[in-house]
């Protein structure tokens, strides 16, 4: 070029000079083949074989070189005629290759181009060879997919000669015509990258044959106006347009596409931070800087027509830094500067802690870029030690750089999220991918109690320990008051300070995040320093196993599909008793409990629970790991109240939704009886979620199980699980009568209760009907009555009442049934022969009771339904309730009696007609047969509707105070 730096100006109004164009594409060709130079001298021989042979491969299609598919494939590129060079690397693959001229005419291809960090200084040995193949418009679909098929089989030959390559179709009308869809602010801009992707390609890109980027020779200042002057240039013959290929101009970016590209670069910066913060605070930078300074590609192209064509200051990922710098720097956000300054180094790769050797004078001038970079930042030989060496980081300090990781992308999400509401960009951006990226970011980097932290975001390759070492906290000290546990890289030789990897109340919660963060590996050895637990290197080995089996590291990424919906449980294990023998006082006297009562949850004679502690490993759809320690109390209990709770949350136990099922494992390896330990707690588990499932969403099923000599009620009401504790068998009788405001069935555990009657009970009952049930012992007969809702009413009554209680028990039932069908809408399949009452008698089976199910009119005991019964029926009509005080009418053969409940004296009048009833001295007890309480009465507790159960509690009350009332006449 010779002379003066010259400032080319461009002056449509004023003329153009066909000199000054010819002058820029000088000095364009001139920075492009520096650049290519650059990169040339990073390849090896077989690579720079790639380079120089890929315009030469779409120049012809010959059947021995790579990419041949067909010889009607489009080929030819404009402008071009390879070398000898180019030809005798031809011939290096294949003898036969011959090339013959070809006469002047159209060609297929337009251009070719590479782009992306090659030939700047972030482009390395390995770095991929992203291609940008031009082709004229108007190929047909069938001549596309074969220049596609050609260009796939040119990026395996390029990938399998040591260059990873990815080749792209491009049509430059058919992407300009996606500038309008860009630029609009509508709805179906979407989160579209079309500008971002253009001052991308006009920074970064190689010119490796064909026609010139028409961008070039636009001045800078007139890129607003680039179409009118690209054709005033083509129409005034200033330029052929055969010559240059038009991909648009590039003003300014779009404000959706700050967001849209953002997220892109976000996302991928959650697994790959180093890889992706640059562009992302590129992206960022741009968004704050609109309309205040240039975009890059601008700043390049300034530079350009300023004949400032230096590599080193043009470098494009030079000139990302030395955006960002500025910006950080002003907004002192030195950790975050820092962050850049290391993603910048090791992107590079260039080791400088350490002297150099072997390097060729070509390759220099990376090294010295760099150096005079970190010379600039004020690094040290030891910070650039530090991070040459990064892939033996200990976990410290991967720890403490995820830390900075975090704050940087979640600063940016934030960014991201405020520049979408301020400039109301929610329509064109799609809030539901912006909700979906929040989404990810959380399940990545929130914290929560429970979760394991996945502390290597891509910051170290590796991070395994060649030892790890398990520490009871009482093994250091033993006034320690807890029963703690530390995870140290040696045991303590109480020289050296402690490296406390993690501290963690469990045993297995230390294992589990080692194991996850890949500290934890196969040739990793361990040790145990148990202090007073009842820990073993066999039973931690054990646990390892089970671990791997279960979550096999690292995990295949959750598809974004999954952050659509909710978290649902993928896995769960449940590791029962880890660091605890249950009968340890008996295993350290050499004892064994011999005895036929082998539940692991009521054993021997003593009924122990077995299950001392309990851990609860879940991983989500989310790929989010949580481990929950259950140690005191009802451990059991509060582990399955836990894993409910989150299957509910999900809808997991909802047979209605769509939610896959949950994988739950349990495990036990403790010193005593853990097979079976572990083969009960499943068998619960199984039942119990059996039982939630088949129960249905207009249900909400009572599971009763048995622990030590107390039961417990699981529950789900309003979609929480509640457990309640009981002491005995009545109190969980009376548990189970209590009123309910759905049909709530019951179902006990199968080795709870072994033998019960209520186990016959929940299997007869007919769901929705009011069922009777009845049994004689003797001198004694049981009543019980599940009504519509599920609740028991329970009975115990002399062997004598027997004919006189059940028949006017029948008949009010069914009187309460009938009211229920007056106030009640008529249900669409009711039916004429619907029996509302269903009775069955029980008797002893084997070890436990059968219940069978009485036809109308069958057993005479219990009399036919609708018979008279020879007795006094006494109708009770509610007149007002104050309190627990019902005020009444007492009807008996058309006599009205007033009675209130808890005032006897008010009985007096009907109990001395009842009594005149008496037939030779035999009384004839009256029978309650008819029941109407007043509008708005409920039960006691005002949170359920009336149901059978509320009639049968008060009927006991009336048909009691009457007795007694009746008994006090004498």
């Amino acid at each position: 070029m010779g002379g003066l730096r010259r400032r080319i100006e461009i002056n449509p109004e004023e003329g153009v000079d066909r000199k000054d164009l010819k002058l820029l594409c000088r000095r364009y060709l001139q920075l492009n083949e520096g650049r290519l130079k650059r990169t040339r001298a990073l390849l090896s021989a077989r690579q720079q074989q790639v380079l120089d042979l890929l315009p030469l491969l779409f120049q012809v299609n010959h059947p021995l070189l790579p990419g041949y598919v067909s010889r009607d494939v489009p080929r030819g590129i404009h402008n071009y005629e390879p070398g000898t060079d180019d030809i005798r690397a031809a011939r290096a693959l294949t003898r036969s290759f011959d090339y013959r001229h070809e006469k002047k005419g159209p060609t297929d291809i337009r251009s070719l181009f590479l782009m992306g960090s090659t030939g700047s200084i972030a482009h390395g040995p390995h770095s991929d060879f992203d291609v940008w193949l031009c082709h004229r418009s108007g190929l047909t679909a069938a001549e596309r997919r074969q220049l596609q098929q050609k260009a796939d089989k040119v990026a395996e030959w390029a990938t399998a000669q040591g260059v990873e390559s990815h080749i792209f179709l491009i049509d430059a009308a058919e992407f300009r015509s996606r500038r309008k869809l860009a630029e609009a602010n509508a709805e179906d801009c979407g989160t579209a990258q079309h500008f971002l992707l253009l001052d991308e390609f006009y920074r970064t890109h190689l010119w490796l044959a064909g026609a010139y980027p028409l961008w070039w020779i636009i001045p800078p200042e007139q890129e607003s106006h680039f179409n009118e002057l690209a054709r005033l240039l083509v129409q005034k013959r200033f330029i052929k347009a055969r010559d240059y290929i038009d991909f648009g101009g590039c003003p300014r970016i779009p404000s959706p596409e700050f967001v849209g590209a953002g997220m892109w670069h976000l996302y991928k910066g959650l697994d790959s931070p180093y890889k992706s913060l640059l562009k992302l605070l590129l992206v960022e930078t741009y968004a704050r800087e609109q309309g205040q300074a240039p975009l890059l590609s601008l700043e390049l192209k300034q530079r350009v027509f300023a004949d400032e064509l230096g590599l080193d200051e043009n470098d494009p990922y030079v000139m990302v830094y030395k955006r960002l710098s500025p910006r950080l720097k002003a907004a002192e956000t030195e950790d975050v500067l820092q962050l850049v300054r290391r993603a910048f180094y090791l992107k590079v790769g260039e080791p400088l802690g350490r002297a150099a050797t072997g390097i060729r004078p070509a390759e220099a001038w990376r090294r010295q870029l760099l150096q005079n970079l970190v010379d600039e930042w004020g690094w040290s030989t030891e910070d650039c030690r530090n991070l040459d060496h990064h892939a033996a980081w200990r976990i410290e300090e991967v720890q403490r750089e995820r830390r900075r990781v975090v704050s940087a992308l979640t600063g940016s999400y934030r960014f991201l999220s405020d520049f979408a509401s301020r400039n109301k960009l929610t329509a064109s951006i799609s809030a539901r991918d912006l909700n979906l990226l929040g989404r990810k970011l959380y399940a990545v980097f929130q914290r929560k109690a429970g979760k394991l932290d996945f502390v290597n975001p891509g910051i170290a390759p590796d991070l395994r320990e060649e030892h790890l070492a398990l520490v009871h906290e009482q093994a250091l000290d033993q006034e320690a008051p807890g029963n703690g546990w530390y995870l140290l890289r040696e045991l303590p030789d109480g020289q050296q300070p402690l490296e406390r990897l993690r501290t963690a109340s469990g045993l297995f919660e230390l294992l589990a995040w080692a194991h996850i963060n890949r500290l934890l590996r196969s040739e990793t050895g361990l040790a145990l320093q148990p202090g007073p637990s009842a820990a073993t290197l066999s039973e931690m080995q054990q646990l390892v196993g089970v671990l791997r089996q279960t979550l096999p590291m690292p995990l295949p990424p959750a598809p974004q599909s999954a952050f659509e919906s909710r978290a649902t449980v993928r896995q769960c294990l449940m590791v029962i008793n880890a660091g605890v023998d249950p009968l340890q006082v008996l295993t350290e006297k050499g004892l064994t409990r011999i005895s036929d009562q082998t539940d692991a949850l009521a054993y021997s004679r003593e009924r122990i629970n077995l299950v001392r502690q309990v851990d609860l490993l879940v991983l989500n759809s989310w790929n989010e790991i949580s481990v929950q320690h259950f140690e005191s109390g009802d451990t059991l209990v509060q582990a399955l109240k836990a894993l409910v709770t989150w299957l509910l949350e999900s809808g997991q136990l909802d047979a209605t939704e769509k939610a896959p099922p949950a994988v739950v494992e349990v495990c036990c390896f403790c010193p005593s009886r853990a097979p079976y330990i572990a083969e009960r707690v499943q068998t619960l588990w199984c039942s119990l979620e059996q039982s939630f499932r088949q129960s249905g969403p207009e249900s909400s099923v009572r599971y009763v199980l048995q622990l030590d000599t107390r039961f417990f009620v699981l529950q789900i009401i309003n979609r929480q699980a509640r457990f309640t504790s009981l002491d005995s068998r009545e109190a969980l009788l009376a548990f189970l009568g209590q009123a309910q405001p759905v049909y709530s069935p019951w179902q006990l555990d199968p080795q709870c209760l072994p033998g019960d009657v209520l186990h016959e009970l929940s299997r007869s009952v007919e769901a929705g009907k009011v069922n009777l049930f009845w049994a004689s012992y003797g001198e004694e007969f049981e009543v019980y009555v599940i009504d519509e809702h599920g609740s028991i009413y329970y009975k115990l009554a002399q062997e004598e009442d027997a004919e006189t209680y059940l028949p006017g028990l029948q008949v009010f039932l069914q009187s309460v049934w009938r009211r229920r069908q007056m106030r009640d809408e008529l249900s669409p399949t009711a039916t004429l022969n619907e029996e509302p009452l269903v009775i069955h008698s029980l008797s002893v089976a084997g070890r436990g009771w059968k219940a069978t199910r009485q036809k109308q009119g069958q057993n005479r005991e219990v009399g036919p339904f609708g018979a008279r019964l020879d007795m006094p029926q006494i109708q009770v009509l509610g007149e007002s309730l104050e309190g627990e005080t019902l005020r009444a009418r007492a009807i008996l053969d058309e006599q009205e009696f007033f009675i209130r409940t808890g005032d006897l004296n008010s009985y007096a009048e009907l109990a001395a007609v009842v009594r005149s009833r008496y037939r030779a001295g035999v009384p004839a007890p009256a029978a309650i047969t008819d029941l109407s309480l007043p509008r708005g009465w409920q039960d006691e507790n005002a949170l359920t509707p009336r149901q059978t159960l509320h009639y049968l509690t008060l009927r006991e009350r009336l048909q009691s105070e009457l007795q007694q009332a009746m008994r006090e006449l004498h």
